[in-house]
Order: C-alpha cells, then sequence, then structure tokens
C-alpha cells in the first residue's frame, strides 16, 4: 500500500457525510419567526447598533471640541457649555427666576 493510498484511507474514514443528530431541529427553531423572542432579536442589533453609535459620539464630540471657539477646554469644550462668569452668577441669585 502505497503513502497515497493510506492518505486516501485515513481522510476517507475521518469524512463527515451527515449532521450531528438535532441539527436540524435547532436550525428550525432559530429560523422559525413564531420562535422568535423580543430579547432576542434585541439583543442582535443591540450588538451591531453599540459600536457604530459609539463612534458617532465620538466623531460628534472631537468635532464639537475643534469647531468651539471657546477659550476653555476639556470636558466643557465637549460638551459645548458657556463658561460661568461672576456677573452671569449674580445675576442669577438677584433676579430669583431662571434665565
Amino acid at each position: 500500500m502505497s503513502p497515497d493510498d493510506e492518505l486516501e484511507m485515513m481522510l476517507r474514514r475521518s469524512r463527515v457525510d451527515h449532521f450531528a443528530a438535532g441539527f436540524v431541529g435547532r436550525v428550525v427553531r432559530r429560523t422559525d419567526p413564531a420562535q422568535r423572542q423580543l430579547g432576542s432579536v434585541l439583543q442582535r442589533y443591540f450588538i451591531w447598533l453599540v459600536p457604530a453609535a459609539v463612534t458617532a459620539i465620538a466623531v460628534l464630540a472631537i468635532h464639537n471640541a475643534r469647531a468651539s471657539q471657546n477659550s476653555h477646554g476639556g470636558i466643557d469644550a465637549l460638551l459645548a457649555l458657556q463658561p460661568v462668569t461672576l456677573d452671569a452668577a449674580y445675576s442669577f441669585s438677584a433676579g430669583g427666576t431662571a434665565p
């Protein structure tokens, strides 16, 4: 027996001609629209949407920080917060109402 014949016999013995028991049932359960639950559908879309949402938030925050002409930096620039001055604080407390 040649080495090629031995190799062919080993490959033939290890070859799988059918799926394991219960495979068809698992596929039918997974693809049956009546069996789908809201939680599994939301989980599937959540996994795809979260990275896109985080990326969009980061891009918008960086764009906002670069476009901001404020002299202050850090989180204030990312959130586009206006700096609080002493005059603004006194006018807020003296007026008694929110601006």
